[in-house]
């Protein structure tokens, strides 16, 4: 496992910190609100789970603590190899990127839930995505990495799907075959799919430009 600098720890600690205070935060909304009204304690647990959002901040806020409290155990050494990583910087990102353009106008939320709302889809995706521009070595990915990181989101949508139709209960409007059929939400995943790709193909460029450039420097 590579060396910490003296200011990475401090960051990703109050990363940490933040990240789980928002998904606690989130939880205890969920179950004290009861949304939707009526649904049961465990609907609510599984609902709460559903969401892309707070998987992807789980992702965070798991990797963080493994890394920060047992950096010697195989789950750290793996939440610090690079091609992980990056990945859920891709998926952090496209939390905050598609809250921004699709979701953000739908609801206004206030209080806690407007807390728990920045903290999910704005400040926890930003600071990470700046811990891996900052912390994460680069010069290490492959174009065919990109092909991986999509797994999960794959994994999630089929599981989205399932549920939705045994439920009739969807996470996402743009998801939600009850609105616009299967048709359009099958346009809807493309999109997402390629919007997935389309960043990741940009982060595996980053990569290799940071990477090249610190070669670069080291040499000079």
């Amino acid at each position: 496992m590579r060396t910490k600098t003296r200011s990475e720890k401090p960051y990703m600690a109050v990363l940490a910190i933040l990240c789980w205070f928002a998904l606690i935060l989130q939880l205890y909304l969920v179950i004290s609100h009861k949304v939707p009204p009526g649904m049961h304690l465990l609907g609510r647990i599984i609902r709460y789970f559903s969401f892309f959002t707070i998987l992807s901040n789980l992702l965070v806020g798991i990797s963080l603590g493994f890394v920060l409290l047992d950096p010697e155990a195989p789950l750290s050494g793996f939440f610090s190899r690079p091609l992980v990583q990056t990945a859920i910087v891709l998926y952090i990102s496209l939390v905050g990127l598609i809250y921004s353009t699709l979701l953000r106008e739908v609801w206004d939320p206030k209080g806690l839930q407007k807390v728990a709302d920045k903290l999910l889809h704005d400040i926890v995706p930003v600071l990470y995505v700046l811990y891996w521009l900052i912390f994460t070595p680069k010069g290490l990915l492959h174009w065919k990495d990109v092909l991986r990181w999509l797994i999960f989101p794959l994994a999630y949508l089929a599981y989205i799907l399932l549920r939705g139709a045994l439920s009739g209960i969807y996470p996402y409007p743009f998801l939600d075959v009850s609105l616009g059929g299967y048709a359009r939400v099958f346009v809807n995943i493309g999109l997402l799919l390629l919007t997935f790709i389309g960043i990741g193909l940009i982060m595996v460029l980053v990569d290799r430009l940071m990477g090249r450039s610190s070669k670069g420097s080291l040499q000079g």
